[in-house]
């Protein structure tokens, strides 16, 4: 019944720790030897060479990761399933949206029915406004990287 329990098995995943490791092989080893010979130690050829380099890929990761813990509502109705306070956003939206769904079968007069019918269509286009509207301001941002990437991948010398 805590948020680690949902946190921690979607911050390491084997596609992004395959990614990582596939594009840092491409690295040519002559930059790192060039680095030792101009006196750099390996922190500074890690912060000042390597992941300049691996930044594009870094962000493709970081992107994925947030996405899919975004969307994901699964583990916390399987983790979380008494403790409604810790519920993320969007097994809020799951339940809001079945909840509506189940007000649509009961019996009212036509008037009334289509009030429900009303008021549960705009509460579910601002539940998926308000559930698509983080990534999609984050997107932009990390927009230059996934170009820089497509770009460094493409280039040859």
């Amino acid at each position: 019944n805590t948020k680690w329990a949902i946190l921690l098995p979607g911050a390491f995943a084997p596609f992004s720790v395959f990614l990582l490791t596939k594009f840092m092989r491409r690295i040519p080893v002559s930059l790192i030897e060039s680095a030792k010979l101009d006196g750099a130690g390996p922190v500074r050829i890690l912060f000042q060479i390597l992941l300049p380099l691996v930044k594009p890929t870094l962000v493709v990761i970081i992107m994925f990761s947030v996405i899919g813990q975004w969307n994901s509502w699964y583990p916390a109705s399987i983790y979380l399933p008494r403790v409604r306070e810790k519920w993320p956003l969007q097994l809020i939206m799951r339940s809001l949206l079945i909840q509506n769904d189940v007000s649509k079968l009961l019996t009212f007069s036509s008037e009334a029915n289509h009030v429900v019918n009303m008021t549960g269509n705009l509460v579910k286009y601002a539940v998926t406004i308000v559930g698509t509207l983080p990534i999609l301001v984050a997107y932009p941002f990390a927009q230059r990287y996934f170009v820089t990437g497509i770009t460094l991948g493409g280039v040859k010398g």
